[in-house]
């Protein structure tokens, strides 16, 4: 996924980079299409930059917004980039809160392998909640 995600990263930037310099646009084409004549290669520029700049060609953490992709297919394709396994039905109204519960439940181990708290640690902590509970 990694390898994807800068991929697209690469691709995002050769296309500002493309489209914002003409003479670099120029001397790539010339490489790739040997012969063309200077109006055709300033066409074929004014029409990708037209398409990058009037075609609702959004880009957001990574994932182009394109007018025909839904919202929830865009969140899933968002979290499977993240290698995190997302489906559409899981964002439907009635799964909603259980896949919001699952949510939780993922930042909070999170949020415990990142504190670097041992089983040990946990279990005295539990122990100890215990224990003032029975005090109350």
């Amino acid at each position: 996924m990694k390898n994807n995600k800068f991929q697209f990263l690469l691709f995002k930037f050769n296309l500002k980079l493309i489209t914002s310099n003409y003479l670099y646009f120029v001397s790539k084409t010339i490489v790739q299409m040997e012969g063309t004549p200077i109006s055709t290669i300033t066409d074929m520029f004014t029409e990708l930059k037209d398409y990058v700049n009037n075609n609702n060609f959004i880009l957001l953490n990574n994932i182009a917004l394109l007018d025909e992709k839904q919202m929830k297919q865009l969140i899933v394709d968002k979290y499977n980039l993240d290698s995190v396994k997302l489906t559409v039905d899981n964002l439907m109204d009635s799964n909603l809160e259980n896949t919001l519960k699952d949510i939780k439940l993922l930042i909070d181990y999170e949020n415990v392998i990142e504190s670097k708290i041992d089983i040990l640690d946990l279990e005295l902590y539990l122990e100890y909640k215990k224990l003032l509970e029975k005090d109350k």
